[in-house]
């Protein structure tokens, strides 16, 4: 008698909860991730902390961002023409990191069936990339 009681009254405080977390979710607004001043990137400083930078206030002459926001790349070579890889793999870098580029295809870039490690890199004027 007491173990249908004590069964019954989780039952209840089950059904209750429930209620009260669907009633919070209702009547509670939830926080919006709009920023008044339009489009913006997450700047990442030196100290780690995280600010949300408006793209309108970038001087239009900026040309040390990583993403080339009028999206105008140049494919040079089709190197998946042959394979299908399981995973694609793309790294933006810069000419002059050459020494970090072999790096990386020294160690957890090397070639492996399925994989494929890309470059991503502005054009360049030397034969030395």
């Amino acid at each position: 008698m007491h173990e249908r009681r004590l069964w019954s009254n989780l039952g209840y405080a089950l059904v209750a909860l429930l209620v009260f977390a669907i009633l919070w979710h209702l009547l509670c607004p939830s926080p919006t991730n709009l920023s008044p001043l339009g489009d913006a990137f997450t700047l990442y400083t030196h100290n780690s902390t995280i600010f949300t930078y408006p793209l309108q206030l970038l001087p239009p002459n900026d040309y040390n961002s990583i993403i080339d926001i009028s999206f105008n790349f140049t494919m040079i070579n089709f190197v998946c023409d042959e394979t299908s890889p399981l995973l694609l793999i793309l790294i933006h870098t810069a000419p002059t990191n050459y020494v970090k580029r072999k790096t990386v295809r020294e160690t957890w870039g090397q070639e492996v069936d399925g994989v494929k490690v890309l470059f991503m890199k502005n054009g360049a004027n030397t034969l030395y990339v």
